[in-house]
């Protein structure tokens, strides 16, 4: 998609990168603490790699909420299928072969329709920052 709409990387994010990586440890040793509970009651021997699927999410959402352009932000939410899915597979020892493909094929769907935005807004704005949104409340 990068290729196809001539995007640079992105310069200037609501947070910088030295912050961002700052914030990305700590929400990691957030979910340290978060999942020390459940780590300790279960007896799964999968429960090491529980808080770092945990971390996934809480970075994956922070690079959501983190980013202006649209396509780091799609790239974002494939971050979080991925540590939900992790979390998910970790959590149960095992998901079942038809509900991952059930899954998949949702995620395949929501990737599909957000490309569809991503190249919608990019024909619209002739650029992927989202902040080009803020001039339609004007």
């Amino acid at each position: 998609m990068a290729r196809r709409f001539g995007t640079e990387r992105e310069l200037a994010p609501y947070v910088n990168t030295a912050t961002s990586l700052l914030i990305g440890g700590l929400l990691v040793l957030l979910a340290y603490i978060v999942m020390r509970p459940i780590v300790q009651l279960s007896h799964l021997p999968t429960r090491a790699g529980m808080p770092l699927a945990m971390g996934l999410v809480f970075v994956s959402l922070f690079v959501i909420v983190s980013r202006k352009k649209a396509l780091t932000q799609v790239i974002g939410f494939l971050m979080l299928e991925n540590g939900i899915a992790l979390l998910a597979v970790l959590g149960t020892h095992g998901i079942p072969l038809i509900v991952e493909i059930g899954v998949f094929l949702d995620v395949l769907m929501g990737f599909l329709v957000m490309q569809i935005f991503v190249y919608q807004i990019h024909e619209t704005f002739e650029s992927l920052d989202v902040e080009q949104l803020n001039r339609l409340r004007r």
